[in-house]
This record gives C-alpha cells, structure tokens and sequence, in this order.
C-alpha cells in the first residue's frame, strides 16, 4: 500500500537518527525519553502492516505460508524425476498452487489451518479452531476439483491421450487422519503429503506419455 521503497526510506531514516543520536550529549532523562520515543517508532512501524492490513491481504498472506510449506515439502521429488511446478496461470484471476508429473498426475491446493483441527465431515471438512472449540466452520467447497477435470479435458484434448489428475487438498493444520477421501479428492496432511505421493500407484503406464506432459508442463506459464 505504501510503496517497495517506503520500507528502505524508513529503515534508513531510523538507522541515520540513531547513529546520530549517539553524537548528542543528552542527560539521563532526556536519554530516558528520546529511547522511549524511538523503540515506540520502531514498533509502531514493525506494527503497521498487521493494523492497517485490509483481512483479505492477512488470508492472502496466510494462504501464501501454506503454498510455500507445500512447495517446501514436494521440490524434493525432482530429484527422484518428478516435474514439479508452483503458482501457475489458468486465467487471469485465477491459478494453480502446484502441478505435479511423476508416476501420476496431482495438481494440489494449500490449506494452512495451523491453528485449527480439521475433520472429516461427510464429503466436507470441519474445521475447528484449537483455543477455541465452540467456533468452527465447515469447508465444502474445493475448486481444485474442477481445476483436475479441465485438466484432463486439456490434455486428452492436446494430447491425444487421456491421463487421469489426481485433486489433493493439502491442509497445514492438526489433521489426525493425516489422509483421507471426499469422493475422489484426495485430503492429505502436509508433513505426510511427500510419503502418500510416492506410496501412490502408477496411473502414467507408458513413459512417452509421462515425458510429454512433463515437457509440457515445464512451458506453462506461471501466475
């Protein structure tokens, strides 16, 4: 809201007053009042972005944490031949968090829950917040599902060959079932999300396929 270059014009204001401030012969007092005064700036400013932060840029900010967790835990399996792609471009108002091309397809969707209890409810998720049980709301909406389907739609249409994609819904959270299945999306909890990929059976039979989605996916275009 303010700028990228408000933040380094602040720092270096504050660094400037304080190197200044040690060339100043001050009393105990005044010494007393001016460190008052300049902690209480340096707070106020390292504060701002919390207070003046509309919430959707907090749930933006949150659901960003979730995404790099997730990231965190899958870029590992490049090694193991694996195509791994973040944040990718659907249209303009919308996008993938990761797309992944290994044995299988997964495009998956971060949930960070870190301060909630998730459960299975139906073909939903509870969502219960830890230090306060009585507050709860019920997820039942993943658009990662439709984001599969028309995935699928693309590369049969693309391809020539159909391959399946598997929607996960990854949750950050306290998630005791650590996997679990609301028709055919799959929910798992994120530290067990790496074991519950490679646990998974192969759907891509034929290499050639596998090697051309993975070369597609390498050209996307990122969000």
């Amino acid at each position: 809201m303010l700028g990228p270059r408000t933040g380094i014009l602040v720092w270096s204001f504050l660094l400037l007053a304080a190197l200044l401030l040690q060339h100043v012969p001050l009393s105990q007092q005044w010494t007393l009042v001016v460190g008052s005064w300049f902690g209480g700036i340096v707070a106020a400013w390292l504060l701002l972005p919390d207070i003046a932060m509309p919430g959707r840029f907090g749930n933006w900010r949150r659901g960003g944490w979730g995404e790099e967790n997730t990231a965190s835990e899958v870029n590992s399996l490049k090694k193991r031949g694996w195509t791994v792609r973040h944040d990718l471009a659907t249209s303009k108002k919308a996008n993938i968090d990761h797309l992944l091309v290994g044995p299988s397809v997964y495009v998956l969707d971060s949930k960070n829950l870190k301060d909630s209890r998730v459960t299975v409810e139906g073909e939903a998720l509870r969502v219960t917040l830890i230090d306060d049980p009585e507050s709860s709301y019920l997820l039942d909406r993943f658009p990662v599902k439709g984001q599969a389907f028309r995935l699928e739609r693309s590369i049969e249409k693309h391809f020539g060959f159909r391959a399946q994609v598997q929607p996960v819904v990854v949750v950050w959270g306290v998630f005791e079932e650590r996997e679990a299945w609301l028709g055919g999306l799959a929910v798992v909890q994120g530290m067990h999300l790496k074991t519950w990929l490679e646990s998974r059976p192969r759907t891509l039979v034929r290499d050639e396929h596998r090697e051309a989605l993975a070369r597609w996916l390498k050209n996307l275009r990122s969000a």
